[in-house]
């Protein structure tokens, strides 16, 4: 009967060539997929327009100078993205996962950074690193099937989809790690910590307000202790389930020729039953002031300004 030539996958036969040859299936939105001819302009199936498509290609390569190794990585990641073949097709990333050599007498097939063989072919193969998660980067033999390494998966991504709320993950080769954070235990603690087995507090929440006095007459130690505390990070971990979530100096008291001088730090402020109580060394506005010509009797120290103004 003559030729036939039909097109694979998301390839059809232009409107033109439709019409110019006898079809073997419909013509839909003016292109169609068979024709029974062999078009004399060597013309191929072309992408359908609108559509895109990916395509893996493993490519082997074979030399025997480790060196082109390396210049081969170099130059797999000096490439810019997306890399044009045609007016329709990209290379969108190109991936060095395996490098084979000959140890010896016997084969040795390394996974590159980030890629890993998979489970089976661990142990199908002897391995030269440890498994972990399943997986091992390095195993002493040349997969029959041909088989390449392949690239692991970070979990982690969206690590609460993984691990649920109030817990860390850690990726891991062809695995991941999920961890509670501190004051946090699985609500099962027979079975690994997941989003479905979440993490919940362990204690409910307390909070404590601990007033500290030193005792210094060098006005230098409390400019040094002023530093000390604006340089710590918070909250700062003591224990699993205690933090300090906030560290202040309130109070600094010294002597003078006339006796015990009390002055309020930064937002803090004397309340108005010891400004009566003592005599002030500055303004009472809005009910407090700063400073005091004594020490209170009672160990109190200056109190933030927001208790007196919400």
């Amino acid at each position: 009967m003559g030729y036939q030539c039909k097109c694979e996958g998301l390839f059809v036969w232009p409107i033109d060539t439709c019409h110019s040859y006898e079809t073997c299936d419909n013509i839909t939105d003016g292109v169609c997929t068979c024709i029974n001819a062999l078009p004399n302009n060597g013309q191929f199936c072309q992408l359908k327009k609108g559509t895109t498509s990916n395509y893996m290609i493993d490519v082997d390569v074979r030399f025997f100078d480790s060196s082109l190794v390396n210049y081969l990585r170099h130059l797999i990641t000096n490439f810019n993205f997306p890399l044009a073949l045609s007016n329709n097709i990209n290379v969108t990333d190109i991936d060095m996962s395996t490098v084979c050599g000959l140890n010896g007498t016997e084969y040795e097939c390394k996974c590159e950074e980030h890629h890993v063989w998979s489970n089976d072919t661990c142990e199908v193969y002897q391995v030269c690193d440890g498994i972990v998660g399943g997986t091992c980067g390095c195993i002493q033999g040349l997969p029959s099937e041909g088989q390449l390494c392949q690239k692991d998966i970070n979990e982690c991504k969206d690590a609460q989809s993984v691990c649920g709320q109030n817990s860390d993950c850690i990726n891991t080769i062809g695995s991941h790690i999920c961890s509670c954070w501190s004051g946090f235990a699985p609500l099962n603690k027979d079975i690994p910590v997941s989003v479905n087995n979440s993490c919940v507090r362990t204690q409910p929440l307390t909070e404590y307000l601990i007033e500290i006095e030193i005792n210094t007459l060098n006005p230098a130690i409390i400019d040094q202790l002023r530093r000390l505390l604006l340089s710590f990070n918070l909250p700062y971990t003591l224990t699993d389930n205690t933090n300090i979530t906030e560290i202040n100096i309130t109070t600094v008291c010294s002597l003078n020729e006339m006796g015990y001088q009390c002055k309020c730090e930064g937002l803090f402020v004397w309340p108005i039953d010891t400004c009566h109580s003592y005599e002030t060394c500055d303004n009472i506005t809005d009910g407090v002031c700063t400073c005091i010509n004594a020490l209170p009797n009672n160990g109190q120290f200056c109190q933030l300004k927001k208790a007196f103004y919400p």
